[in-house]
């Protein structure tokens, strides 16, 4: 066993430097130099005594003052004596295996998010495209009060020569109309006309030629030829990732705040997956854009830090004696990822822990034994004691020589 070390200090005093008191002896014939010299009759001397006498009086009242104050002090002022204990330690030190689960060595958890996102996107399919255009035409017939039929893709040229056909039978009524739409024989935008009479081409050489003739009285829409842009599959498949990536970055958010929460969360034990995908818009239409949304589900498995630390304490209490305490401060726990079954919600964890034991005494019944006794003996108390390395005792104020009576004035701090 070690030599002990028991100091006993002034409280606030540099542990390494304690200045002793001086005291001077002040002589009688500082004061008064005339007397023994002898010195008593005569003006002069009467007057040089009475001065010195003066400055001796000012002198015992700065005594009486400071005595005062000492006084005041010493039984007013706070009295209070501070030890500090080191204790004897011993290392233990340990590596277990533990079963993390609802009914496990440590509880587990399992921590469930739903996180939902939307975004528009744009259209990159890109086709030629070539469309005809289209528009309402009224048919005349002031040819005869017989009906007259039209067959499907009859001609129709408008007076700046543009063809269109009907795209289906219609039947002119005897010296009426009929409304009926066309289409542009050709693609492009120089079909997209302003309102035009029309002629029928199939009836020239013919007295119906000028009888039958058509008139439009709106502008002609539909006709294009260039690219567009459609909604395409690798466009799903782009909105998709980007949605998830998105999805799960919050899913670590969340997996991130619980850690501060305290929580424990393996990687291997996280599992993210998507519930849903819905782009509003169909495969191949020509949309410039479109808005997709998504719905993920962040799980894990983790467990508390402070259960880690519960365990941990528990298992090393029931390795030590039942006199001796852990000290929590040098408690260092490892532990490393062994096998996991999300299935069955569980985790296999290795842990290798160390820390250093003591055996503390009861500090209010050591309190009891050294209230209202000298250093010396608080001293030799302590020094019997071999659960204590070193012990220092300060004392505030410093000139104290016994500890206080009273419990609470007497503070014992541990030290490792």
């Amino acid at each position: 066993m070690s030599n002990k070390i028991f100091d006993i200090k002034p409280l606030g005093a540099d542990e390494n430097k304690i200045n002793p008191i001086k005291e001077e002896n002040i002589e009688k014939d500082q004061f008064f130099p005339d007397l023994r010299a002898g010195k008593l009759g005569g003006t002069r001397g009467s007057t040089y005594f009475a001065g010195n006498r003066k400055k001796a009086g000012l002198g015992v009242l700065a005594l009486l003052v400071l005595a005062g104050c000492f006084g005041a002090y010493y039984f007013f002022w706070e009295h209070k004596v501070v030890i500090e204990i080191m204790w004897e330690t011993k290392f233990v030190g340990d590596s277990t295996s533990v079963n993390v689960a609802e009914n496990g060595d440590i509880l587990g958890a399992i921590l469930l998010q739903e996180y939902s996102a939307s975004k528009e996107f744009p259209s990159t399919g890109i086709i030629e495209k070539k469309e005809k255009a289209q528009g309402l035409i009224t048919v005349y017939n002031n040819y005869s009060t017989s009906d007259q039929p039209l067959l499907a893709t009859t001609r129709f040229i408008s007076d700046k020569g543009e063809l269109f056909r009907i795209p289906k039978r219609v039947v002119v009524p005897g010296m009426g109309s009929v409304e009926t739409t066309v289409f542009a024989d050709q693609p492009c935008e120089e079909y997209n006309i302003k309102p035009s009479v029309f002629s029928i081409p199939g009836f020239a050489g013919t007295n119906k030629y000028t009888a039958f003739y058509a008139k439009s009285f709106s502008d002609f829409t539909g006709g294009y030829c260039g690219e567009s842009v459609f909604v395409d599959e690798k466009d799903f498949e782009d909105a998709e990732n980007f949605l998830k990536n998105e999805a799960f970055e919050n899913g670590k958010e969340f997996l991130k705040q619980k850690r501060e929460e305290g929580f424990i969360v393996l990687d291997h034990a996280i599992q993210q997956e998507v519930i849903e995908f819905t782009p509003l818009a169909k495969l191949n239409q020509e949309i410039d854009s479109f808005i997709a949304q998504i719905k993920i589900q962040t799980k894990a498995f983790a467990f508390k830090g402070q259960d880690l630390q519960d365990f941990v304490k528990e298992y090393i209490g029931e390795k030590i004696s039942g006199d001796s305490k852990i000290h929590e401060q040098s408690l260092d726990v490892n532990w490393e990822f062994v096998n996991i079954n999300l299935e069955g919600d569980e985790i296999e964890l290795k842990i290798e822990m160390n820390c250093l034991t003591y055996v503390g005494l009861d500090k209010q019944e050591l309190k009891q034994i050294i209230a209202g006794k000298d250093f010396v003996e608080i001293s030799n108390i302590l020094e019997s004691k071999p659960e204590i390395r070193r012990a220092v005792v300060k004392a505030k104020p410093f000139w104290m020589k016994k500890a206080p009576i009273d419990f609470e004035s007497i503070e014992i701090v541990d030290k490792f």
